[in-house]
């Protein structure tokens, strides 16, 4: 990868010096580094039926090898910088409020729409969004913060403490935010005492672990919702106060 992206380079380099210089003459005409691209001109008129044609053929062709190129490396360049906020301390890093996350998941994110996608099936098929924050937490896919009971001061959560407790299904849609986890268990991460409030995660986490839904994927949801079991979806879309 690092070798083709060092030859695209020079490749480029050599291609914008000769657009600029010109090729170096090697006859004492100085008007010979242009003799070649007449004669290519001359070679496509009487050799090609429709010259304009050809010609507007391969500057679209150009064209759309450069840009997928370019928007490739963008992406790339996206994809770094993902990266590196993803190292980047959670303290430091611009954060929403546990309940604009919840909110977000459930009537913004992809997620969010797909659940609602399953709740066609069955309501039986229903998720939490408590339960889905919690299993990214436990993953390590987020990095919640909070303030326990026992400090004044913000931490990041450990991963582990969500093996021993959880989010609180009615707490998490407060406002106010308070004390939103609930310990399942005494253990080392998570004991009896222990609650975190003031909750929030990190916005670049949010965004790269649960998507915007697309478009099409609202437009078919809310088709469904209207045309196919409109009651269904109720209790889905009416949130715990």
């Amino acid at each position: 990868m690092y070798a083709s992206r060092v030859i695209w380079t020079i490749c480029l380099a050599a291609t914008g010096l000769v657009a600029w210089y010109g090729l170096p003459a090697v006859s004492a005409e100085w008007q010979w580094s242009t003799n070649w691209l007449t004669s290519f001109d001359v070679w496509m008129i009487d050799h090609a039926a429709y010259p304009s044609v050809l010609a507007i053929d391969m500057s679209l062709g150009l064209t759309t090898f450069l840009g997928v190129f370019v928007i490739r490396r963008l992406f790339l360049h996206f994809e770094a910088m993902e990266a590196r906020e993803k190292d980047f301390p959670a303290l430091l890093l611009p954060t929403m409020d546990i309940i604009d996350v919840a909110e977000y998941i459930e009537d913004s994110s992809a997620w969010g729409h797909h659940r609602l996608l399953r709740l066609c099936a069955g309501p039986s098929l229903d998720e939490s969004v408590a339960a889905e924050i919690r299993r990214a937490a436990l993953v390590g896919a987020i990095r919640v913060i909070g303030t326990p009971t026992n400090l004044a001061s913000e931490v990041v959560i450990d991963r582990r403490y969500w093996e021993e407790a959880t989010i609180d299904e009615g707490r998490i849609w407060d406002r106010r935010n308070n004390f939103f986890t609930i310990p399942l268990a005494a253990g080392e991460y998570a004991p009896a005492g222990t609650k975190y409030q003031h909750g929030r995660i990190p916005v670049a986490d949010v965004m790269k672990e649960w998507p915007a839904a697309s478009k099409f994927l609202r437009m078919r949801v809310a088709l469904m919702i209207r045309l196919r079991r409109p009651t269904l979806f109720q209790p889905a879309l009416r949130r715990d106060s």
